[in-house]
């Protein structure tokens, strides 16, 4: 939204199709949570006016930049003039996966390893003995 020099309010929406996707784990930026930057939209509002012989305008509109002189095809000079709109940046927020779930199996799968390992290394170094015990009769 926009004031205009004379007091008019200007709005202008931009509506686009997008579709969703899903990115890969290494498509993620090293903050994933905080989202995505998207970029301002420029749009260039181009106004041309046709320039007869003598060097005056046949159409008229107010502007905020001009340009150079340009000609047509069959050799009519157009002045053209643009006006600039920029939009906001915006930030996308994306479903983001668990990125400690590759942490979490680590961790469990060397757990399972562990006790696995520590068991069979017990029963392979333990030496086993029948001993007896003495029965003290009173």
């Amino acid at each position: 939204m926009r004031e205009n020099g004379d007091g008019q309010i200007r709005r202008m929406r931009i509506d686009f199709e997008y579709e969703k996707d899903l990115l890969l784990y290494t498509e993620y930026s090293s903050d994933a949570n905080r989202g995505f930057d998207l970029s301002p939209a420029l749009v260039i509002h181009n106004k041309l006016e046709l320039v007869n012989n003598s060097g005056s305008i046949t159409s008229s509109r107010n502007s905020d930049v001009e340009a150079d002189f340009i000609t047509d095809g069959e050799g009519r000079r157009i002045k053209t003039k643009s006006s600039f709109y920029w939009s906001t940046c915006g930030l996308i927020s994306l479903a983001t996966p668990d990125f400690s779930m590759p942490y979490n199996v680590i961790i469990v799968t060397s757990t399972v390893i562990a006790l696995f390992f520590g068991s069979v290394f017990n029963l392979l170094v333990r030496e086993f003995k029948i001993v007896k015990i003495k029965n003290s009769s009173k």
